[in-house]
């Protein structure tokens, strides 16, 4: 649960930038990501995450482009 817990603080750590945040639910498998109005995607991995987030956001989203404080 601790390995779950730090994932997600680095998820959105890289997506808070993009008006995104992810929460993992713990019960569940997978993550959820969330965007402004309410809007929401449930993702197996990191991969559909990804692809969730350019959906969501509108536009791509990079992890390793630019610098995560932290």
């Amino acid at each position: 649960m601790r390995i779950r817990a730090a994932r997600v603080q680095v998820l959105a750590r890289v997506l808070v930038p993009h008006g995104l945040g992810v929460r993992d639910g713990l019960l569940v498998p997978g993550l959820t990501l969330l965007a402004s109005g309410g809007r929401q995607a449930l993702v197996a991995d990191l991969d559909a995450l990804w692809a969730a987030a350019a959906r969501l956001n509108g536009q791509g989203v990079d992890p390793l482009a630019g610098p995560v404080d932290g």
